[in-house]
């Protein structure tokens, strides 16, 4: 397998991921930007997602030569990937980009004019979703708090479910295993 083809893998994956969030009403790429460029949260994070989507797909590439990946069926080994990538973005990448950016307090933005106040007093505030004219329909599944630091729990089932998907793209796109 070429690592080229899976960076491209990687980066349909994320975006499979992406897309999987956003229709849980979970802004992924402003709240990967927003822990350091709050004024800029859609560019940085953007540029982050595609980094961490290629780079995850590149990755692919060497776990899926692993015996104990490809010993298991075609979709479980990417499924297996994509919740421990999952763990990684729950639980760890919260904490590594607050340790860089001193630990600013996160919140979400309404989208109205009052996100002016919290604001002032030093918080990082994820930005709201387009408005689509609909709502998200799979929102019951991220109804807890899922952007601060501390918020783990909220994160697990979104993210779990969106990087299991990314998983099982990258593993079907590259054509490795069973």
């Amino acid at each position: 397998m070429k690592l080229g083809n899976s960076t491209i893998a990687g980066l349909v994956g994320i975006l499979a991921c992406v897309v999987l969030l956003w229709l849980m009403g979970i802004n992924f790429v402003g709240w990967l930007g927003v822990w350091m460029a709050p004024g800029a949260a859609w560019i940085l994070g953007l540029v982050l997602t595609l980094l961490f989507g290629a780079g995850l797909g590149a990755l692919w590439n060497v776990v899926a030569r692993q015996d104990a990946v490809k010993k298991l069926p075609k979709p479980a080994g990417g499924l297996l990937y994509g919740l421990i990538v999952a763990l990684l973005f729950a639980l760890v990448v919260p904490v590594v980009f607050s340790l860089i950016a001193g630990d600013p307090a996160i919140g979400l933005s309404s989208g109205t004019g009052f996100d002016v106040f919290p604001e002032a007093f030093g918080a990082h505030l994820v930005p709201a979703l387009p408005d689509l004219g609909f709502d998200p329909p799979l929102r019951a599944l991220a109804e807890r708090d899922w952007y601060a630091k501390d918020d783990f729990a909220g994160r697990l089932l979104p993210f779990g479910l969106a990087f299991a998907l990314f998983g099982v793209v990258v593993q079907l796109m590259t054509k490795q295993g069973k």
